[in-house]
């Protein structure tokens, strides 16, 4: 009973993470998509403001960059032990880049942060600009949160649809 009782633990932290995962990678992609749009529409409109385009270079890349420090800094235990290897498969799922993304995310929060400190402290000429950032955060994070919950759910009640 005791074994059956850690497997399913141990199924159960593998689907939570890869709904996290999951919410972390459309979430990112997400931002630098809208990241992308803004920028565009700065670029047309002649706003000599280059804050979404850096932070769409620290989006991209650096959950690889911490990926690599993490790896090279800690040892790692091996993921071969997990349950649901074919789940994990389909889903890229591991937890070192469970890791850097959610690292990654914690850096893209603070970035748009201190582009909205900076809107405010020197606010731009068009005043409908002046929210972007706070709505572009509110955005991201609701998002993330979406897909967590949507992944969770389906992991709960429907397994067999996320198999196929």
């Amino acid at each position: 009973m005791d074994d059956e009782n850690k497997k399913s633990r141990e199924m159960a932290a593998v689907t939570n993470g890869i709904s996290a995962m999951r919410g972390l990678l459309i979430s990112n992609r997400f931002l630098a998509l809208v990241l992308i749009v803004v920028q565009l529409f700065f670029i047309f409109n002649g706003i000599r403001l280059f804050s979404p385009l850096y932070i769409i270079l620290l989006d991209l890349a650096f959950p690889m960059i911490m990926e690599g420090l993490i790896k090279n800094r800690t040892i790692q235990k091996p993921e071969d032990d997990l349950p649901l290897p074919l789940l994990r498969k389909k889903y890229h799922y591991s937890g070192l880049a469970s890791k850097a993304l959610s690292f990654g995310f914690l850096l893209n929060v603070v970035m748009l942060i201190a582009w909205h400190y900076n809107y405010t402290s020197n606010p731009p000429e068009q005043e409908m600009l002046r929210g972007l950032p706070s709505l572009i955060l509110i955005a991201y994070v609701v998002v993330r949160l979406f897909i967590w919950a949507f992944y969770l759910l389906m992991f709960r009640k429907f397994p067999h649809k996320l198999m196929k």
